[in-house]
């Protein structure tokens, strides 16, 4: 018995590089609504309402589930343009350390390369740093809260 190997055209690349500022490489959607105003590039998580509402390290319901980034501004109520997991994402005005892990931050919709370590933070790694302006956004399923 012979295992064939798939050829590589039957793979889907996808570019570690966004083309231009504020865009991502991978997956998006528009099939849900902001739940609240959001800013572009902020961190987002898929309410039990069905909407797309602010990540926040500080709580432990707004920093579990479905993860996405805002690849434009939204409002209440109207459809959110998101990035989804394993995606590779550009902002230029980010300052990551190469390399480094990226986690849900303190501040709502934020993202940050310091671990959240105040008691009940919720420590989870949302990508990481692939160039001092880009992340692979691919956030993990377990979640820790610190003690």
């Amino acid at each position: 018995m012979s295992i064939k190997r798939k050829q590589i055209e039957d793979f889907n690349t996808v570019s570690a590089t966004p083309s231009t500022d504020l865009a991502s490489t991978g997956d998006t959607t528009v099939g849900h609504n902001a739940g609240e105003t959001v800013a572009i590039m902020q961190s987002v998580y898929l309410k039990s309402d069905g909407e797309w509402w602010l990540t926040d390290a500080n709580a432990v319901a707004t920093a579990d589930g479905m993860l996405a980034i805002a690849l434009e501004a939204g409002t209440d109520t109207n459809p959110l343009k998101v990035a989804l997991p394993n995606s590779f994402i550009r902002d230029d005005s980010w300052a990551w350390t190469v390399g480094g892990r990226i986690y849900l931050s303190g501040t709502a919709g934020a993202l940050t390369q310091t671990a959240p370590n105040a008691t009940n933070d919720v420590v989870r790694i949302v990508g990481h740093a692939t160039h001092a302006d880009r992340m692979y956004f691919n956030p993990e399923q377990t979640i820790v809260i610190h003690a």
